[in-house]
């Protein structure tokens, strides 16, 4: 089944907003990770400069997106930056038949429990937050996952 066009935006938009906890936050049991690698853009990271632009379609001044389906399942990356161009957010969008139940436990067992919120959960460390969220359109499941430098995001 095709995945509707206005998905992205929507997935996007859950992705930017402020989960709302339904459980006390644990504390990860490890840090969370801050980069991915890509060839042939190399290493992304969060609170690091980005300097791929050649590599990028741009967005808007502040939001780059990446080719798409170059890292590890999924569809589309988005990259936000601050105005002198250091990298405060990763949006991932997957491919369709990602599991949004598989994903969480994968993770789950790198960062101990997440945290729930609607349509998904987070895991927060001093640094960094990893979202995934989930939407399901019809018999779609459509998963994303959102990493944010938290100090970047929230001068």
């Amino acid at each position: 089944m095709k995945v509707p066009s206005w998905i992205l935006p929507v997935c996007v938009i859950a992705a930017c907003a402020a989960p709302r906890p339904t459980t006390q936050p644990p504390a990860p049991t490890a840090s969370i990770f801050r980069y991915i690698d890509i060839a042939p853009y190399g290493r992304v990271e969060l609170g690091a400069p980005f300097g791929a632009d050649s590599l990028v379609t741009q967005i808007s001044d502040s939001v780059v997106e990446l080719p798409r389906q170059t890292f590890g399942g999924t569809d589309r990356i988005t990259i936000h930056l601050t105005p002198d161009r250091k990298v405060y957010a990763m949006s991932f969008l997957y491919l369709q038949g990602t599991s949004y139940d598989a994903m969480v436990e994968s993770y789950t067992e790198d960062l101990g429990p997440p945290t729930r919120m609607n349509h998904g959960v987070y895991w927060d460390d001093r640094r960094t937050r990893f979202m995934i969220i989930v939407h399901r359109v019809e018999a779609a499941e459509v998963v994303a996952s959102r990493m944010i430098d938290l100090v970047l995001a929230h001068p």
